[in-house]
C-alpha cells in the first residue's frame, strides 16, 4: 500500500508538471542572454563558455558547454532539459517530506505540488540561461535530502558514502548558484528539528545539528587550516579567526567555536 501510494504520487507530480509546463513549450524561442549565448557558441564553438564564465561562476561553462553538445542550437531541447531538472527537483522534495513526516502522505504531496507550480520563479522556461540554475537548484535539494537520508541510515557504509555525495553535491550547486547558500539554512533546521525529537535541550540540540551537518562541518575545518596558514602557520599561532590553531583541536571543536563566534584564546 506504502509503495502503491509513492508511485500514484510520482505519477501525479509526472502529470502536473506535464499540464503546467508542456502544452505551449515548442513556442518558446530566445530570450534575454541566450542569444548572446547562442551566437558566441556558434561562432566559435561550446568552448566560449569557459571564456563567458573565466570570473563570474566558471563552473558553469561546464554545463552549458555540455548541454550545447548534446543540443546545439535547438531551444526546445534546452526547456526539456530544464523541465526535467525540475521534476527531479520535486521528487527529491517529496522524498524529502516523506522521510520527515512518514504519516502524511497527502500533506506531502499537495506541499511537493505546490513546490513544484510555485509562479514566482519567472525562468523556468529561459532553459538555456538558466539552466545552471535549474540543476543547482536540483542537487540541492538531492544533497539537503540525502543529508537526512544518513541520519536515518543505520549501516556505517552507507552513512559515509551518503555523506561524501551530499557533500559534493552541496559544493556543486554552490559552485554553480552561490546564491542558493539559504539551502545551507534549509539544511541546519531540517536537522536540528530531527535531533529536537531526541534532546530538548537547546544547547545541545546546536552542537548535534553542527555535528550531523556535513557540509558546515567540514567546511569549517578547511576554514581553520586557512586561518592557520593565513597566521604563518606556526605551532604556537593563533589566528585572528574565531578558532585557534588547527593542531590544537579537533575537528568538532573546531565547528563549536565558528558557530559560537568565540574570537579570543581558548
Amino acid at each position: 500500500m506504502k509503495n502503491r501510494t509513492g508511485f500514484i504520487s510520482l505519477l501525479t507530480l509526472l502529470f502536473v508538471a506535464a499540464l503546467a509546463y508542456l502544452p505551449l513549450i515548442n513556442q518558446i524561442g530566445y530570450t534575454h542572454d541566450d542569444w548572446y549565448l547562442m551566437a558566441s557558441a556558434r561562432a566559435e564553438g561550446s568552448g566560449v563558455f569557459h571564456t563567458i564564465y573565466s570570473v563570474d561562476r566558471p563552473l558553469r561553462a561546464y554545463i552549458l558547454g555540455l548541454a550545447y553538445e548534446l543540443f546545439g542550437q535547438n531551444v526546445l531541447l534546452y526547456n526539456l532539459s530544464a523541465w526535467f531538472f525540475r521534476i527531479l527537483s520535486a521528487v527529491v522534495f517529496l522524498w524529502l517530506l516523506r522521510m520527515l513526516w512518514p504519516g502524511r502522505s497527502t500533506w506531502t504531496w499537495l506541499t511537493a505540488i505546490l513546490y513544484l507550480i510555485y509562479p514566482g520563479f519567472l525562468s523556468q522556461l529561459n532553459g538555456i540561461d538558466y539552466q545552471s540554475q535549474i540543476l543547482s537548484l536540483a542537487l540541492a535539494m538531492l544533497s539537503v535530502a540525502l543529508t537526512v537520508a544518513m541520519y536515518f541510515q543505520k549501516n556505517t557504509v552507507y552513512k559515509v558514502m551518503g555523506g561524501s555525495l551530499s557533500i559534493l553535491l552541496g559544493l556543486l550547486y554552490l559552485g554553480l548558484v552561490e546564491y542558493e547558500a539559504g539551502f545551507e539554512l534549509m539544511r541546519l533546521t531540517i536537522l536540528f528539528i530531527l535531533v529536537g525529537r531526541v534532546t530538548q535541550n537547546f544547547r545541545d540540540r546546536m552542537i548535534a545539528t553542527i555535528k550531523l551537518d556535513p557540509l558546515f562541518y567540514y567546511s569549517a575545518w578547511i576554514w581553520n587550516l586557512a586561518c592557520v596558514h593565513l597566521s604563518g602557520g606556526a605551532p604556537g599561532n593563533r589566528c585572528r579567526c574565531p578558532v585557534r590553531a588547527v593542531n590544537a583541536l579537533s575537528p568538532a571543536d573546531h565547528v563549536w567555536l565558528v558557530c559560537t563566534g568565540h574570537s579570543g584564546p581558548v
